[in-house]
């Protein structure tokens, strides 16, 4: 009830009031804390008819990375495209 009040009153400290709602719900920050990207986990459980997909936050960019995967696994043009909707 009290995140439905903070949405409703203050909408700007919403994401923050949930965080802080997860956290001691759950008693760890386990769904709080960023996920490690690991490329070569994501790239081995793939499948070449369905895409990877990253959604990121405001201000990442993950193309550095991905760019050195590519050519850790010598991925080409053929099989390896970049796209920014952004």
């Amino acid at each position: 009830m009290k995140l439905l009040l903070v949405k409703w009153i203050k909408p700007e400290y919403f994401n923050e009031s949930l965080v802080i709602f997860l956290e001691k719900v759950n008693e760890s920050k386990k769904f709080t804390e960023p996920v490690p990207l690991n490329l070569k986990n994501i790239y081995l459980l793939s499948k070449q008819y369905i895409p990877v997909i990253f959604v990121c936050e405001i201000g990442t960019d993950p193309i550095v990375e991905v760019s050195k995967f590519s050519k850790e696994f010598n991925l080409t043009d053929e099989n390896f495209s970049k796209k920014s909707v952004g």
